[in-house]
């Protein structure tokens, strides 16, 4: 049956029956058959009319709407809850990601005090190490410039220094305990300053041994100028000669200069002490 642009097929005893709709609708409004006013009706009757074996084919479809309308009304609620859950979980990970940022920041901070702490814990050592080292070496006395002694170094030294001092021994109570020669490297061919250490008895003996090579200011052995220092550690000595190019650079520009033990720089200008 064509109604409005549509076909509608019925099978029936194998065969097919076409019936215009509109002609049975033009037929029932002639033949004083149907006479509604609604066209919805008309045509529903027409529908019933024209299927006499499909009477309840409209309830049919009414109740599987109803039934469709209650699984989408059913589906879209179990949607709603998905939703909501979603939107739930959603506020829990950016309250969750709130609180890892403001984490983050606070390990950040601490991260930050640690790394402080740790610089300033390494510079405390190292002065710390600076200081036990220097304390182990503080009775002991550094030599350059001596030649090669060939008799004992030990018996040699305890002759020779008091001597070239001029210290008494009896006041001083000097004595050596031990001493060992580290040779340097030859700066021309013809010429080699080895330096020679030296253990005394205290770091009294050791101060006035200084203080009398101070007082001689040229002390010279075979021909060689001889120097006495104190024994400091490495990284010291690094920086006490530093300080003495510093300490030059003053005296070049006339400023009384002098270096304090152990890396400590004094200079005088217009009566006006100054400590590096």
């Amino acid at each position: 049956t064509t109604f409005w642009g549509f076909k509608m097929l019925k099978s029936k005893d194998k065969g097919l029956k076409q019936t215009s709709i509109s002609a049975a609708l033009q037929q029932s409004s002639g033949a004083g058959g149907l006479q509604a006013k609604d066209p919805i009706e008309t045509v529903v009757a027409v529908l019933v009319k024209s299927f006499p074996d499909s009477n309840n084919s409209t309830q049919t479809i009414l109740d599987h709407i109803t039934s469709a309308s209650g699984k989408i009304e059913k589906a879209i609620a179990q949607l709603d809850d998905k939703i909501a859950k979603v939107e739930k979980r959603t506020d829990n990970l950016e309250e969750t990601t709130t609180k890892m940022d403001t984490r983050i920041k606070e390990n950040k901070a601490c991260i930050d005090q640690c790394l402080q702490n740790t610089g300033n814990l390494i510079k405390e050592n190292k002065w710390i190490r600076r200081l036990i080292e220097n304390q182990a070496r503080v009775q002991n006395v550094r030599i350059v410039g001596l030649e090669t002694v060939e008799e004992d170094l030990v018996a040699f030294l305890s002759k020779w220094a008091p001597s070239i001092l001029n210290m008494d021994l009896e006041d001083s109570h000097f004595r050596i305990q031990w001493a060992y020669k580290i040779p340097t490297a030859k700066s021309s061919p013809n010429e080699n300053r080895p330096t020679v250490i030296f253990k005394v008895n205290s770091e009294d003996t050791r101060n006035k041994i200084l203080a009398a090579a101070r007082r001689r200011k040229l002390i010279q052995y075979c021909g060689n100028k001889v120097m006495f220092f104190p024994d400091l550690c490495p990284e010291t000595q690094k920086k006490r000669q530093a300080m003495l190019l510093i300490k030059q650079k003053c005296m070049d520009f006339g400023f009384k200069s002098s270096l304090l033990y152990p890396t400590k720089l004094q200079v005088e200008r217009n009566d006006v002490v100054y400590v590096f």
